[in-house]
């Protein structure tokens, strides 16, 4: 009977682990797409680099832009502290970025 309680607690923990595994509550972010070597990065105006996981295509599409993308956290304890990004969907808010610009101006 005791096998069977320990069982039955360790499956238990078993799928809680994996169900904070799978992504965090959807949410938005807004910055500045930046595409470097395949990678891409979202700079919020908080000074904040999000490293941005999904489809390169449609980063790329909106490399240099000012975007809002809907996507969830990482979880796991590296994703979060290199604060990782899983992305569902871009929306371009416009066309280059005012921080950006505004550094590359004398």
């Amino acid at each position: 009977m005791r096998a069977i309680k320990l069982l039955i607690l360790l499956v238990g923990l078993s799928d809680l682990s994996r169900g904070q595994q799978s992504g965090g509550v959807p949410t938005t972010l807004s910055g500045c797409v930046i595409g470097l070597n395949g990678s891409f990065t979202l700079e919020t105006s908080d000074g904040i680099r999000h490293i941005l996981i999904g489809s390169q295509n449609e980063l790329l599409s909106h490399n240099g832009q000012l975007v809002v993308v809907t996507g969830t956290p990482g979880t796991s304890q590296r994703a979060v502290v290199q604060h990782e990004f899983q992305v569902s969907s871009v929306k371009k808010l416009a066309d280059v970025c005012q921080p950006l610009a505004s550094a590359l101006t004398p």
